[in-house]
């Protein structure tokens, strides 16, 4: 229930995108998820007018299924011995990815991107220089700021690869790791800050309800409904403080 919830949200914000009515849900500014798996979703939505779902629940299977053989391929690479394929089946039969592909979610777009930036990540790394080095490190930006716009998550994965960069270049003395890891930290904190100050900007007054934060913004007369995100900050206490 709770996918097909979520599953809900995600294909009301591609309708609203598709249809020229911005990032919104009710008519109202959506803050709670960032916008990257709309926007893919409303360009098929778009152009067979919302009706075509099979094409929909396929483009996020063979998001899905592609991101894992894409990553379970890096881990077999890397692991050593008998661990190779021990390594792989644990990535590639984890149950929480397949089943994200039963409902229209973000997971398999945002582990495809993933596996796109730990590859162009480890080309990067790469002692030997190459022809392809600036190519891969433009690809890692990119994924980086696109993780950042599809899930929070990308908080910690941008996070482990911006260390890892850094240290990398801080231990070999070699500034292409160190400016790596500035870019590819920038890139994902730039997302990730905007999509909040948005998110302030939108949605100004809220009250926590279940460990979420109700948000409520400008309501617009007739509008139904309000919108909510993950939020540490209490801006209200009570309810009178909405009215």
């Amino acid at each position: 229930l709770a996918g097909l919830a979520f599953s809900n949200t995600k294909t009301a914000l591609a309708h609203s995108l598709s249809a020229g009515f911005g990032y919104t849900v009710y008519g109202e500014p959506h803050v709670l998820y960032p916008p990257v798996y709309a926007a893919l979703l409303s360009v098929p939505w778009r152009l067979t007018d919302g009706t075509a779902w099979p094409i929909y629940y396929g483009l996020n299977a063979a998001l899905g299924a592609g991101g894992l053989l894409w990553l379970g391929a890096q881990i077999r690479r890397r692991a050593g011995g008998a661990g190779r394929w021990a390594s792989w089946l644990l990535v590639t039969a984890y149950y929480p990815w397949s089943f994200s592909t039963r409902y229209l979610l973000s997971e398999p777009l945002f582990l495809f991107i993933s596996a796109a930036l730990l590859a162009a990540v480890e080309h990067v790394r790469r002692p030997e220089a190459t022809r392809w080095r600036g190519v891969a490190l433009a690809l890692a930006v990119i994924s980086t700021a696109l993780a950042a716009g599809t899930r929070f998550a990308a908080v910690t994965l941008v996070a482990g690869v911006a260390v890892g960069l850094l240290v990398d270049g801080l231990r070999q003395r070699a500034f292409r790791g160190i400016l790596a890891a500035l870019l590819l930290g920038g890139a994902g904190l730039s997302v990730l800050v905007g999509w909040e100050i948005r998110a302030a900007r939108v949605a100004p007054v809220g009250i926590r309800m279940n460990g979420m934060h109700l948000m409520t913004g400008s309501q617009r007369k007739g509008s139904l409904g309000s919108d909510i995100r993950g939020d540490l900050d209490l801006r209200t206490h009570s309810l009178d403080d909405l009215d």
